[in-house]
């Protein structure tokens, strides 16, 4: 899923920077809050769904102003809304349609974060 992202982001303008964890969401967690960024991508192809709740304030606590967009296979109203409970600025189910994740990209990038 990483690569089908970057892909797609950086062929629209984007700089991108991959980190899959293959279940070690801590290396994610460590390797995000060690850099800054603008925009975080969590899926859960690399983190499980159970995870992705507990790494979002995390990330949140250390970049308030970073934006997070989740693409989940898994999902339900109260997860999605959870999820923006805890500072996620978009959900998106997976398959995501490129064109919707393209204009929220832009969208969350060309506005500051509250």
């Amino acid at each position: 899923m990483g690569a089908c992202l970057e892909g797609v982001l950086q062929g629209h303008g984007y700089h991108t920077t991959i980190s899959e964890s293959y279940g070690r969401f801590s290396n994610v967690l460590q390797f995000i809050v060690r850099r800054r960024f603008d925009l975080v991508i969590l899926t859960n192809t690399s983190i499980p769904p159970v995870h992705i709740p507990s790494i979002v304030p995390e990330i949140k606590a250390r970049h308030p102003q970073g934006r997070i967009i989740v693409l989940s296979g898994y999902f339900s109203e109260s997860y999605a809304e959870d999820l923006k409970q805890k500072g996620i600025d978009e959900f998106f189910p997976l398959p995501f349609e490129e064109d919707a994740l393209l204009g929220e990209v832009a969208r969350l990038l060309s506005n500051p974060a509250n």
